[in-house]
């Protein structure tokens, strides 16, 4: 806050009452006994949830191909903005040397599979089907 050069000292005497209206309510007393109905913020998060998600569905890859073209800056700091923090992962060591050819194969199966499951979730994710109930 900048100060002032020249200001005025206040006496000790002087008072500065506030103008306007004085209080219409006690202290304690509320302006709105009912107050704002329970759950009424869930449900304008919910329905704006909902919302997002159907307009995303229809114009979300759009949308970031634009942003990618004409605010790169912007496209990467959204992108920065929902990696998380931190990744756990569990590595396994596997002495390959010392596995059969139809462990292997197994394995291999295994993997691809594994590789194909996270394919399909990501390409048609449950997001927000428990709000839209």
């Amino acid at each position: 806050m900048p100060r002032l050069r020249h200001s005025i000292p206040l006496e000790a005497t002087e008072v500065i009452e506030p103008k306007g209206l004085p209080h219409r309510w006690k202290k304690g007393e509320s302006g709105n006994p009912k107050g704002r109905p329970v759950g009424s913020r869930n449900v304008f998060a919910r329905d704006f949830f909902v919302d997002f998600h159907r307009s995303w569905i229809e114009h979300g890859k759009a949308a970031l191909d634009t942003t990618a073209m004409l605010y790169p800056n912007e496209y990467v700091r959204a992108a920065a903005m929902v990696m998380p923090k931190e990744f756990n992962a569990t590595i396994t060591k596997i002495n390959i040397g010392r596995l059969s050819n139809a462990e292997l194969d197994a394995l291999i199966d295994r993997e691809i599979r594994g590789a194909a499951d996270q394919k399909e979730a990501a390409e048609d994710p449950p997001l927000l089907q428990h709000m839209e109930s």
